[in-house]
């Protein structure tokens, strides 16, 4: 979902599109830059908020958009990333509640939060059909249906050394 996001971004005309990301991400932000987006943070080796100052002049961002699932601390990711009157879309399910979110923060800054729902079907379409999505970097890896355990322990992270965007079924 974020992979789309970014494609979604640059199409829509965004201006600077920042990804972030574990460690573990690797391949997942390298593939970001090659869809669209302007720059890449691993959240385990730098400071992301302090990055992003950098990137953006201490502005932040506009929009940010927490497509991760599972983890809530994304959540307060966000928080620290977003500008001043700006907007956060949580499209990722979480786990959890969030911990530690400051509510006035909201109220003093600005902020607006939503939800990230919806599927522009035709819209999406029209985007592959015109070539502007990367459809041969987001296709990940296809596996035979007899090799469904592989391609489950590859999408599931459990095959050290390798991780693929997007993992799919062949049925001959």
């Amino acid at each position: 979902m974020g992979l789309a996001t970014v494609v979604a971004a640059r199409a829509a005309g965004a201006g600077t599109i920042v990804v972030t990301g574990l460690s573990r991400d690797r391949s997942r932000l390298d593939c970001a830059l090659q869809v669209g987006a302007d720059h890449v943070i691993d959240v385990q080796a730098e400071n992301a908020a302090q990055r992003l100052a950098d990137i953006t002049g201490g502005r932040m961002a506009d929009v940010v958009i927490d497509a991760a699932s599972g983890s809530s601390v994304t959540v307060n990711t966000a928080m620290e990333l977003v500008g001043r009157g700006g907007h956060i879309v949580i499209a990722g399910l979480k786990d959890e509640p969030v911990n530690g979110l400051d509510s006035n923060s909201i109220l003093f800054r600005g902020i607006t939060i939503g939800p990230g729902a919806g599927l522009d079907a035709a819209r999406a379409v029209a985007l592959i059909n015109d070539g502007q999505v990367p459809t041969a970097a987001l296709a990940g890896e296809t596996f035979p249906l007899d090799r469904f355990e592989d391609a489950f322990a590859l999408l599931d992270r459990r095959v050290p050394g390798r991780d693929a965007v997007r993992v799919s079924l062949h049925v001959s």
